[in-house]
């Protein structure tokens, strides 16, 4: 069995209904035990959100998150690469993501115990991670799109102390090397490999 994470702001609603249709179809009972199908910005309520959702194996919901804090592009991150931005629409003052933020993280309790997912800032930034770690959550799935990945791995190690793990998909590919990561409940960790283009974390022969 297997778990497959999919990273930030590459599955449209589309990508996704294909996802669900896939997983539907399945007759066998070797394949994917879960699908954390990225996330992607949609409408709710007249502003958008970034929104990721769990499907088990036959492509029914589990759970759905949106993302808890806002992506903020900093003047000074701006400073460093003004042409970068500016091609981006950016200028100096820099820019916050146009979402309205989650107020609730959704959690599964399983067999392999109780999952969720938080989408990259919002994993970390803020009030954010208090809420990872007050949630009794055994496993963090963490899709993602940064060029960046301290914030992340410092969290992840953090939450070995409440004997939690996470998976990040990372889909950053400007800037420095911005490789997925993986932390065990143990305190192991580990990064995959660069040219992995999809990542599945895998549960062994069970």
């Amino acid at each position: 069995m297997a778990i497959l994470v999919l990273p930030e702001l590459r599955v449209t609603p589309t990508l996704e209904g294909v996802v669900r249709g896939w997983l539907g179809a399945q007759t066998n009972t070797d394949g994917l035990l879960l699908v954390v199908a990225g996330s992607w910005h949609v409408m709710d309520g007249g502003r958008y959100v970034n929104r990721s959702i769990a499907f088990d194996h036959r492509g029914h919901e589990l759970w759905r998150n949106d993302k808890l804090a806002e992506y903020n592009v900093s003047p000074g991150n701006v400073a460093k690469n003004p042409s970068y931005w500016v091609d981006r629409g950016v200028g100096p003052s820099g820019a916050v993501e146009d979402i309205r933020a989650g107020r609730v993280l959704a959690v599964a309790d399983t067999p392999l115990g109780r999952l969720t997912s938080a989408i990259c800032a919002g994993f970390f930034q803020g009030r954010a991670a208090d809420v990872m770690r007050q949630s009794g959550a055994n496993f963090f799935f963490v899709p993602a799109m940064t060029n960046k990945m301290d914030d992340l791995e410092r969290l992840a190690a953090d939450l070995v102390r409440y004997r939690a793990g996470s998976f990040i998909a990372n889909c950053g590919h400007f800037g420095a090397k911005a490789p997925c990561y993986w932390q065990a409940g143990s305190g192991e960790s580990g990064r995959a490999r660069r040219r992995q283009r999809i990542l599945i974390w895998t549960l062994g022969d069970t």
